[in-house]
């Protein structure tokens, strides 16, 4: 529906942090729903929401140059089976992003074998792909026995930042 929960859980599973969302569907220019047709033609159930910087929580340690306020719009839509969300800063596209919580996801072949050699034994649980004008960033959150790691690559197959932990 309109509400989205962003929960934090602790590695034994109680909750440490939660916060609702509650979103406001809008009708966005014309300009912004002719770019998005064009930019993403096979999106289903697409909906557009006003833009509630307070109520962001994601921060994403790839440094996005974006300036978003209440004027702002989200989108939010499914393509090809994968949920997505694009953002539009003063009626343009500035970035999207999306998320498959899979182990077969779609990855660039170069990212594939940087995995394999690199993380080799691990097992892909959650892929972001973040995608603005001037980079795509693959987030990948793997696992191997206890050890969980968290590696951001660039398309071109440079780590950004990686973080493994033993839980």
């Amino acid at each position: 529906g309109d509400t989205k929960w962003n929960v934090h859980y602790t590695p034994t599973g109680t909750v440490a942090r939660k916060k609702e969302r509650h979103l406001t569907k809008y009708d966005p220019q014309a300009e912004m729903t002719a770019d998005f047709t064009t930019r993403f033609p096979n999106s289903t159930d697409v909906v557009w929401y006003r833009y509630t910087p307070e109520d962001r929580t994601d921060l994403y340690p790839t440094d996005w140059d974006y300036n978003m306020d209440a004027s702002d719009y989200e989108v939010k839509f499914k393509m090809n089976g994968t949920d997505y969300s694009a953002f539009y800063d003063d009626g343009k596209w500035v970035r999207s992003e999306s998320t498959m919580m899979t182990s077969n996801a779609k990855l660039p072949a170069n990212i594939n074998d940087l995995l394999k050699t690199q993380y080799s034994g691990y097992t892909i649980k959650d892929v972001e792909t973040e995608q603005s004008s001037t980079r795509t960033v693959y987030e990948i959150e793997l696992a191997k026995g206890n050890e969980k790691c968290k590696v951001f690559y660039t398309a071109e197959g440079a780590i950004i930042k990686k973080k493994c932990r033993t839980v």
